[in-house]
């Protein structure tokens, strides 16, 4: 297989196309708030934290609370059931779901 001259290569184009594809949005949005909620459930009530919630789909909020349930001691504190049930009334209520 030939390799393209760097000039045929359009960068620009390629880097816009990976900013656009919705995987890697969602996905550094799942890593932001699961980073932020380190912090506790008292993360719910801040504007962020919501609007990035509000951005994800179901399957996302089960990831963030597996991960939440799975943190590990020394980094922040593993979600209780309680808190888990907090997120997702929250993630309906910025749904229209209540």
């Amino acid at each position: 297989m030939t390799a393209l001259p760097a000039a045929a290569i359009d960068w620009k184009q390629i880097a816009a196309d990976a900013w656009q594809a919705p995987s890697w949005r969602e996905s550094s949005t799942v890593e932001a708030l699961v980073y932020g909620l380190r912090r506790g459930v008292n993360e719910l009530i801040k504007a962020d934290t919501q609007r990035r919630l509000s951005a994800l789909d179901r399957d996302q909020v089960k990831e963030v609370c597996r991960r939440l349930q799975n943190f590990k001691p020394e980094i922040a504190t593993p979600w209780l059931s309680d808190e888990l049930a907090a997120l997702i009334a929250k993630y309906e209520e910025l749904h229209g779901r209540d």
